[in-house]
């Protein structure tokens, strides 16, 4: 019986150094987003607030994008992709040759 309650054990540990691992990455990928979002934006010479009436959000939530503070939707994501003149597989290929 021992055994088995060790290994429940190490399961539950694996999975919370999964799930801390998953996070971790979540939150690297809104702060590589948000970056490659702000250089290509102040490439363009567009004010944040500009941009965020551009693409349909407040200039506040365009801020917490470009920190990586937060987490934009796939629709987001292809507004801001449009806004800037590119698609949104085009954005993400960016942000991969930026920062992996």
């Amino acid at each position: 019986m021992g055994n088995r309650w060790e290994e429940v054990e190490r399961h539950k540990e694996e999975e919370t150094q999964r799930k801390a691992q998953d996070q971790q990455e979540a939150r690297e990928l809104a702060k590589n987003l948000g970056r490659t979002v702000k250089r290509l934006r102040t490439e363009k010479k567009v004010s944040q607030e500009e941009f965020a009436y551009i693409v349909g959000v407040h200039r506040t939530y365009m801020g917490l994008v470009e920190r990586g503070e937060h987490n934009v939707s796939v629709h987001t994501a292809r507004q801001i992709a449009k806004a800037l003149g590119l698609t949104l597989s085009t954005l993400f290929a960016r942000v991969e040759a930026e920062w992996e």
